[in-house]
């Protein structure tokens, strides 16, 4: 899917990279529960 940190956000932006890895991360953890709609 479209991330929209990576649109919006400058990548090169060392305090947004960490940001997204942190946010890929909590990503990651919270696909391994049902989704919640």
């Amino acid at each position: 899917d479209i991330n929209l940190y990576e649109i919006v956000f400058c990548p090169s932006d060392e305090k947004i990279s960490i940001d997204l890895k942190r946010l890929s991360r909590a990503k990651t953890a919270l696909a391994t529960f049902p989704t919640l709609d």
